[in-house]
C-alpha cells in the first residue's frame, strides 16, 4: 500500500476487523458482568450480619458515604400538587438521605461502565455508514465521508437520514472521482 494510506481491515499487529472489534466489546461486557456477579452478596451487596469488624472505605475511617443534603435541595424546589392519596403515602423529603456502603461504592461505577460498554458494543454491531454521512465503494469496500455540509443538510433532518438515496456510491460517484 501507499505510504500514509489507511487499511481498516488489516490483520497485522494492532489492526482488527469490525467482527473482531464487536467480539472485543462483547468480551469486555462479559468480564464486567462476571466481576460484579462473582461477589457473594450480589445483587444486594449487603454486608453479612456476622461480620464483627465493619468494612471501611479505602482512605477513610467510614464504612459508608452519606449525603443528607438531597432532601434539603428537593424541599427548595417548587412544590408539585399531588393527589392527597399519593401525598399521604409518600415519605417526607426531609427524611431523604443517600447512603452508599463500600460494595456499592466499588461496584456502582463498574455498573455504569457496563452501560457504556454495552453502548459501544451496540454501535459496533449496528454500524451503518449511511447513519454517519458515509458511503461504501462497492468495488473495494472503501468508506468515503461526505464533508459537504449543505449536501448533508439536504439528506439529513435533525441528524436522521431522510433521503438515504443521496448517501450512496451511485449518487456520489461523480463527486468521488473528481
Amino acid at each position: 500500500t501507499d505510504a500514509g494510506s489507511i487499511q481498516w481491515t488489516t490483520t497485522t499487529l494492532g489492526g482488527t476487523s469490525e467482527f473482531v472489534r464487536s467480539m472485543l466489546a462483547a468480551w469486555i461486557v462479559l468480564t464486567d458482568l462476571l466481576t460484579v456477579a462473582q461477589d457473594w452478596d450480589f445483587p444486594m451487596f449487603e454486608e453479612p450480619l456476622e461480620v464483627e469488624v465493619p468494612v471501611k472505605i479505602a482512605g477513610t475511617f467510614s464504612s459508608s458515604v452519606r449525603c443528607d443534603c438531597i432532601g434539603k435541595i428537593i424541599q427548595k424546589l417548587p412544590k408539585l400538587s399531588l393527589p392527597s392519596c399519593i401525598e399521604s403515602v409518600m415519605p417526607s423529603f426531609a427524611d431523604l438521605h443517600l447512603s452508599i456502603n463500600g460494595k456499592w461504592l466499588t461496584y456502582g461505577p463498574l455498573l455504569g461502565v457496563m452501560v457504556i460498554d454495552l453502548c459501544c458494543a451496540k454501535s459496533q454491531l449496528f454500524y451503518d455508514p449511511v447513519d454517519y454521512g458515509q458511503y461504501v465503494d462497492p468495488a473495494d469496500s472503501r468508506i468515503y465521508v461526505i464533508v459537504d455540509e449543505a449536501y448533508l443538510a439536504e439528506a439529513y433532518e435533525d441528524g436522521v437520514v431522510v433521503k438515504p438515496e443521496m448517501i450512496s456510491y451511485s449518487a456520489r460517484q461523480t463527486v468521488t472521482l473528481s
